[in-house]
């Protein structure tokens, strides 16, 4: 018979030993999460401070952009047949068009128009080793006869991944365009001129796709 003073056994309780036996699995869960989380982010960012440290862009500040582009900086109706003038500009300066698009619109209040080429890799664009570099893309952007005759004051680049997915854009104001394309600022001083843009969340994706598809397992 046991004695109403006896102390209570010392042994935790059923839901006590419970929690306490998944408590090192949600730890090393967490763990491992955190793991991945972090080297995603990590990548990230090597990849933000290749690109910074050659371009910085806001295209939205630099234009001054409080609402949508469409609304307040390009109400205008956008040059079509100029558009395509220049694209065979460019392709006649020796660049692939292939899955290039490129769009002139007047800004609001300016008699200045910009130039935004995507180029589209999920439309048959790709970079070979004779595409140049990206201050030489923007020299053939802006610099042709069509881009003067339209008084193109910005150029923009854009570059869509295989699944059409935004990653990047850079833009360069024309007057550093043209003095890199005479020769009176070095490639790095024409870069510091230049502003860029990553979309992070689509970065991120990609690259998650790129390491699953090698086989990694972050």
């Amino acid at each position: 018979m046991t004695s109403p003073t006896a102390k209570p056994s010392s042994a935790p309780a059923k839901g006590e030993a419970d929690a306490s036996a998944k408590a090192p699995a949600a730890k090393q869960k967490k763990k491992g999460g955190c793991l991945r989380g972090c080297f995603l982010f990590f990548v990230v960012l090597l990849l933000l401070a290749g690109v910074v440290a050659a371009v910085v862009f806001d295209l939205p500040a630099k234009l001054h952009i409080v609402k949508s582009p469409a609304e307040r900086l390009f109400s205008g109706t956008p040059y079509r047949e100029e558009a395509a003038q220049m694209k065979e500009e460019l392709q006649a300066s020796g660049m692939d068009t292939k899955g290039v698009e490129l769009d002139v619109l007047p800004v609001t209040g300016s008699d200045q128009t910009v130039a935004i080429a995507t180029l589209d890799a999920s439309q048959g664009f790709r970079f070979t080793s004779g595409s140049g570099s990206v201050a030489d893309t923007f020299v053939k952007l802006a610099t042709g006869d069509t881009a003067k005759d339209l008084n193109v004051g910005r150029a923009a680049i854009g570059y869509k991944d295989g699944k059409g997915r935004k990653l990047i854009t850079v833009t360069a104001p024309t007057d550093a365009i043209a003095d890199y394309a005479a020769g009176r600022i070095t490639k790095e001083q024409f870069y510091a001129r230049v502003d860029g843009k990553i979309d992070i969340p689509n970065v991120t994706a990609a690259i998650q796709e790129e390491l699953n598809s090698s086989g990694v397992k972050p």
